[in-house]
């Protein structure tokens, strides 16, 4: 299964080659150790763009085969198939010249649907500006989830304006750095210290993204909307390595934004 995704995904490759053929082969198994998918997870936070990337495409294939298209990405994938089809019988024919009838092994052709239906499914993982990020399950397993959509648009120019707009092009050093210097009478500071939290997240600094989205939780616990900042909290300290404090956030969630994630999750961590 590993060397049919190599061949799929040749054109990007296996990362920068950190994960050795018998790691991809246990990612997909499910029996990477936990010290293999931690050290794993780490290089990925040090920066590599590559693996990060490699690691998303593993998780698109990975759907794909176990729980298959949802309905929308099916009917594209038969159209794509279907086209596909066409045109390697069309090219198949004009080699073969008229005397010879040449027909697509069967193959051939679940190859190119296999392709096809990667490709949807990784488009919808990699849009922009959903941008899929993971973290790394205690069993090996990569958990993805999606950055929080950014603040209403404000135009006064201030810090706040400036983390925003930065949060939106997805550069999160810089607007963790904008939300961090929100003064604390700014009546968005609170939502500033929940966006300095989650860009830390994203950017792989993950003491700070703890300590942020702690202090943005309790501030929001006292409004009783305290869901979203609790979820990616709980993130956070799985990247910690504190699965079990994050077992017990996600437990604490009812509804609200997040809540059919964060019960997904969950599941996940449950022993």
């Amino acid at each position: 299964m590993a060397k049919g995704f190599q061949v799929i995904d040749g054109g990007r490759g296996a990362g920068c080659g950190f994960l050795t053929e018998a790691d991809i082969e246990a990612y997909f198994s499910g029996t990477l150790t936990a010290e293999r998918g931690a050290m794993f997870s780490a290089h990925q936070a040090a920066g590599c763009g590559p693996c990060s990337m490699f690691d998303a495409d593993m998780q698109a294939f990975r759907k794909v085969l176990t729980d298959g298209a949802l309905e929308s990405e099916r009917r594209d994938f038969e159209a794509s198939a279907a086209a596909q089809r066409d045109a390697l019988r069309s090219e198949l024919g004009r080699s073969a010249g008229p005397p010879r009838r040449r027909i697509v092994p069967n193959w051939l052709l679940s190859a190119a649907a296999l392709i096809a239906i990667v490709g949807i499914v990784s488009f919808q993982f990699l849009r922009s500006p959903e941008l899929v990020h993971s973290v790394m399950l205690p069993d090996g397993e990569s958990f993805a989830f999606q950055a929080p959509a950014p603040p209403p648009l404000v135009r006064d120019g201030g810090d706040f304006a400036r983390g925003r707009a930065a949060f939106a092009a997805r550069e999160w050093s810089t607007a963790a750095a904008a939300f961090e210097s929100v003064e604390a009478e700014d009546p968005r500071s609170a939502d500033a210290e929940f966006y300095a939290g989650v860009s830390h997240l994203l950017n792989h600094e993950i003491p700070l993204a703890v300590e942020r989205l702690t202090e943005a939780r309790e501030r929001a616990m006292t409004d009783g909307v305290s869901g979203e900042a609790t979820y990616y909290l709980a993130l956070a300290q799985i990247g910690a390595g504190n699965p079990v404090v994050a077992r017990e956030l996600l437990e604490s969630i009812q509804d609200g934004p997040g809540a059919v994630e964060a019960g997904r999750l969950l599941d996940l961590l449950s022993p």
